[in-house]
């Protein structure tokens, strides 16, 4: 017979090794983007944005892969909002764009990139979703 306590411990299962993979492929991708982060002279207002989205991101998908409770659920709430928000008008801004541009020589550079980077980042906002949610065991044990 087990303990409450032993139930809880037992039901905070880590995600599968899936998660933990995409979770390294995650980091490598993001040393490489700082990488081109710092290299670039003249950074603006949106690329700081965007790299702290990208930071709070991974540090949402950190806390689920491992199962780590990080500051609050009622922060990760807000997080999932703001940068679920922020992803549709991204999205949408992007395709306005490419539509926009089909006959520049960069187009279908711009194309694939765009639908490369949407396929591979769905998977954390899905994370970052599974996380904040409040019966998430996560958050019922600490």
């Amino acid at each position: 017979m087990q303990t409450s306590e032993q139930r809880v411990t037992n039901s905070v299962n880590l995600p599968s090794v899936g998660w933990r993979i995409y979770f390294i492929i995650m980091v490598i991708l993001s040393i490489e983007g700082l990488e081109v982060f710092l290299s670039v002279q003249r950074l603006t207002i949106s690329d700081w944005i965007t790299a702290a989205f990208s930071t709070l991101l991974l540090v949402g998908l950190y806390g689920f892969t491992f199962s780590v409770p990080i500051v609050s659920r009622k922060l990760w709430q807000i997080t999932f909002t703001v940068l679920s928000i922020a992803f549709v008008v991204q999205s949408l801004a992007t395709i306005i764009y490419l539509f926009n541009n089909q006959g520049s020589p960069s187009y279908m550079r711009d194309f694939l990139t765009s639908g490369i980077t949407f396929a591979v980042s769905l998977p954390a906002y899905l994370a970052l979703f599974k996380y904040h949610l409040s019966n998430n065991p996560i958050w019922t044990k600490h």
